[in-house]
């Protein structure tokens, strides 16, 4: 069964129970399907990968923790878990109108790298073009918890992430 398959099974559930559910069956699922690949991110998250727009494109996080699973793309390759008020938009100037549109829908030409977590919380990256790239941390259900930005420094992403581990902390 395909993936989107089960999600429509899963609409009429409750968030958690939804959550839950996603989790057992993604755990309970042989990677033989090409189209399908995990890989293991630390802290007792995967990322479940599916192809979609010719790449392999974050689909899930599943936490093995909470033994929950976050769908994080649609089959559109829009994003899910963030939206374009998360985007701090003055840093990326120079880019090209299409390219503005596409963040504005949030769904962008290349899939997103997504590190390992590391104290709670996960660098997450685009590339916009061949010169720029944008950066963001997110938590273990893939949300936002520092804006998503250019950085010009390694310092700029330190101080990015010290902001996210913070506000997973106070959680």
């Amino acid at each position: 069964m395909r993936i989107r398959e089960f999600i429509n099974k899963l609409l009429g559930l409750g968030k958690e129970n939804k959550a839950e559910m996603l989790y057992n069956s993604l755990d309970e699922a042989t990677s033989t399907n090409h189209l399908v690949e995990y890989e293991v991110l630390g802290e007792g998250m995967t990322v479940v990968r599916e192809t979609l727009m010719d790449y392999m494109m974050p689909k899930f996080l599943m936490d093995d923790k909470t033994q929950r699973a976050y769908e994080f793309i649609d089959d559109q390759g829009k994003y899910l878990t963030i939206s374009a008020d998360d985007v701090e938009w003055v840093t990326i100037l120079g880019i090209s109108e299409q390219e503005k549109e596409s963040i504005h829908r949030l769904s962008f030409r290349y899939p997103p790298i997504i590190c390992r977590y590391r104290n709670g919380v996960a660098e997450i990256s685009w590339q916009l073009n061949s010169e720029k790239s944008m950066y963001g941390f997110i938590d273990r259900k893939g949300r936002i918890l520092s804006r998503i930005k250019a950085v010009n420094s390694n310092e700029d992403l330190l101080a990015m992430r010290k902001e996210a581990e913070e506000k997973v902390n106070r959680k």
